[in-house]
């Protein structure tokens, strides 16, 4: 793999025989702006390399490889894909198309999308695609499965995350990990019950989003929000700090995702802890639980 210039790339352009120019970003970037006569292939999908065995079979030709910008890393990540293929002459252009047009030289393309709406005010969240998830254990085993959402939204300030509010439906609790129907059932009926959760007397939940900060330095798809929140089961209610990724779907839409536990001793569950019981053996259970959220507005 070689490093190359603007002025490079033009001369392994123009040379004979012509250096392929491959596009390695995703596809929605291809269409907005690339080099004119450039092919493309998305180094992010495991069919890359196939997919440039068929644009360039003869791994003898000279190909430069480009993506958005020397602080992105795509093309080195493809030029040494395509090494490890075989392919003989593989010229790294590191700067990509924000050095390309920086250099005044023109691009094909539909131009820039436009901008994405700025969210003001509560965003009702999608309840078939919100997902709230939770994980139960003791010592060495664990169960699974998944809280009912009756309602819930995010509010917004500027386009920015401020809050939410969202109503769980604690009679919804399913258990995804035990195939047997009775034993499944067993335990839902226990989680349901005084031991844990006393779903008769406390059939909702509620987890309130009160404050939001960015997280400095955050990137996409790291954490890069900082929540404080406050949930509420069994009719008690506590502080509750979560690190939580939010962005935009590939559609546009709206989304945070988090994961986080709680002290169900906090919320008056004292089954199986060895907070207040000594000598449980094997019917000790795990005082956090954890939760996995998917909110999607």
């Amino acid at each position: 793999m070689k490093f190359v210039t603007t002025r490079q790339v033009l001369e392994l352009r123009n040379a004979h025989p012509p250096a392929v120019i491959l596009d390695v970003r995703i596809p929605e970037d291809f269409a907005v702006a690339h080099i004119a006569g450039s092919l493309h292939a998305c180094v992010f999908l495991m069919s890359f390399v196939e997919d440039v065995k068929r644009l360039v079979p003869d791994p003898e030709t000279p190909i430069v490889v480009y993506g958005t910008a020397v602080t992105s890393l795509e093309s080195t990540e493809a030029s040494q894909r395509l090494a490890w293929a075989g392919y003989a002459s593989v010229f790294n252009y590191a700067g990509g198309l924000a050095e390309w047009k920086s250099d005044a030289l023109p691009t094909l393309g539909d131009g820039p999308l436009p901008p994405q709406p700025v969210v003001d005010g509560p965003v009702p969240v999608d309840l078939h695609e919100t997902r709230i998830e939770w994980t139960g254990r003791n010592l060495l085993n664990k169960h699974t499965g998944t809280v009912g959402l009756k309602s819930g939204e995010l509010l917004f300030k500027e386009g920015w995350l401020a809050g939410g509010e969202f109503v769980l439906d604690m009679t919804a609790l399913t258990c995804s990990d035990i195939a047997d129907a009775a034993m499944n059932l067993l335990l839902i009926q226990h989680l349901k019950g005084a031991d844990f959760f006393d779903v008769d007397r406390f059939p909702e939940g509620r987890l309130s989003l009160r404050k939001v900060v960015p997280v400095p330095e955050g990137r996409p798809g790291s954490p890069n929000l900082q929540l404080l929140g406050d949930l509420t089961v069994r009719g008690i209610t506590r502080e509750l700090p979560i690190v939580a990724v939010g962005g935009r779907t590939p559609e546009g839409r709206l989304a945070v995702q988090a994961v986080f536990a709680f002290d169900r001793t906090d919320f008056g569950s004292a089954y199986g802890s060895g907070r207040f019981f000594r000598n449980l053996g094997k019917h000790l259970v795990n005082d956090l639980v954890e939760i996995q959220v998917r909110l999607v507005a």
